[in-house]
C-alpha cells in the first residue's frame, strides 16, 4: 500500500515516452534526483553509524557510472509494466529511477542477498517492497507474480545460474519479461585486462550464444541482443587519483562507445552483453 506518491517532493515527472531520445533528455533530472537522494543516504547512514555498506555502490554514483546505469536500465525500461522484481537490487537504484519514469503506475518488488537495512532512503524513495534471500537460487514469491524481472550485473553473481533462470521463469507471468544487463562478455577486453591484473574481474563470463541457449533451453524466448559499452566505463582497482582523472573525458567515453558498438566483430569485444527475453 502506498501513502504519498512514490516520487513527491522531487520534482521528476513520469516519463511520457520511453523512446531513447526522450529518456536521454530526462538524465539530467533523474542525475539530479538521484545524487540528491544519495546524499540523503549517506547521512542515514552516519546518523546510524553503519557506512560500511556504502563502499560498493559510492563508486556507482560517478558521471560515467551513472550515464552507465541509466544506458542499461534504457534497454528494459520500455518492456516495465504492471509487477516488477528487481532480481538482485542491493540497494535498489534501478528501482528508484524506474520509479521517476513511472510513478505510481507499477508495482516494485526487489531482493538480494544482503541486509537491506542500510538502505532504507532508497527503498522508502523507490516504495521498493524489499526481500532478503535465504536460498541460493529460490525466490520466495508466487508462481506467476511479476510481468517483468529485471537484472543488472546479477546472473554472473549467482550460485547456480541454471536454477536461478528457471526459478525466474516460474514466478515470471505467461508472456512475462526478463531482461538481463550487464552481463560480462567471454570475448571482452576489459575483461581480459582486469583478468591479467587479477583486479576486478567476474569469475564467470557469457558468450551470447551460451546466454541465448541458457534462456532458451528454459522456457524463455529471446527478442532482442546488444553488445554493450566498449570503452572502459569502472576502472575497477585502478588508483583513485586515474579513475577521478578519467571522468573528465566523460563524453569522450561515449562518443568513442557509440561508434565501436555499432562495428560489426569489434563489437564482440564489448564489456556486457544484454539479453531480452519472453516467458514461453
Amino acid at each position: 500500500m502506498r501513502s504519498e506518491p512514490a516520487v513527491s517532493g522531487y520534482g521528476v515527472p513520469p516519463a511520457t515516452s520511453f523512446s531513447p531520445r526522450a529518456l536521454r533528455s530526462r538524465r539530467s533530472q533523474e542525475t539530479r534526483a538521484l545524487l540528491g537522494l544519495w546524499d540523503k543516504q549517506v547521512a542515514y547512514g552516519q546518523a546510524k553509524g553503519d557506512q560500511a555498506a556504502f563502499g560498493y555502490i559510492q563508486g556507482h554514483f560517478t558521471d560515467i557510472t551513472l550515464t552507465r546505469r541509466f544506458m542499461m536500465l534504457d534497454q528494459t525500461t520500455p518492456y516495465i509494466h504492471g509487477d516488477v522484481l528487481e532480481w538482485g537490487c542491493h540497494a535498489g537504484v534501478d528501482s528508484c529511477i524506474l520509479r521517476m519514469r513511472f510513478g505510481d503506475s507499477i508495482n516494485l518488488a526487489g531482493c538480494d542477498v544482503i541486509d537491506g537495512t542500510p538502505f532504507q532512503p532508497m527503498y522508502a524513495f523507490s516504495h521498493l517492497a524489499y526481500t532478503r534471500l535465504e536460498h541460493p537460487y529460490k525466490l520466495p514469491y508466487d508462481s506467476a507474480a511479476f510481468d517483468v524481472v529485471v537484472g543488472e550485473g546479477v546472473l554472473e553473481h549467482v550460485e547456480d545460474d541454471l536454477n536461478s533462470v528457471r526459478e525466474v521463469h516460474r514466478v515470471l507471468k505467461p508472456g512475462g519479461t526478463f531482461g538481463i544487463t550487464c552481463l560480462p562478455n567471454q570475448w571482452s577486453y576489459t575483461e581480459a585486462v582486469q583478468r591479467w591484473r587479477r583486479a576486478g574481474n567476474h569469475e564467470r563470463l557469457y558468450t551470447m550464444g551460451a546466454a541465448t541457449r541458457l534462456l532458451e533451453e528454459n522456457g524463455f524466448k529471446v527478442i532482442k541482443t546488444r553488445y554493450c559499452l566498449m570503452a572502459p566505463t569502472m576502472l575497477n582497482g585502478f588508483p583513485t587519483a586515474l579513475q577521478q582523472g578519467y571522468q573528465r573525458f566523460a563524453r569522450g567515453v561515449w562518443a568513442a562507445n557509440a561508434v565501436l558498438e555499432q562495428i560489426p566483430l569489434v563489437n564482440r569485444l564489448a564489456s556486457n552483453l544484454t539479453l531480452i527475453a519472453t516467458k514461453r
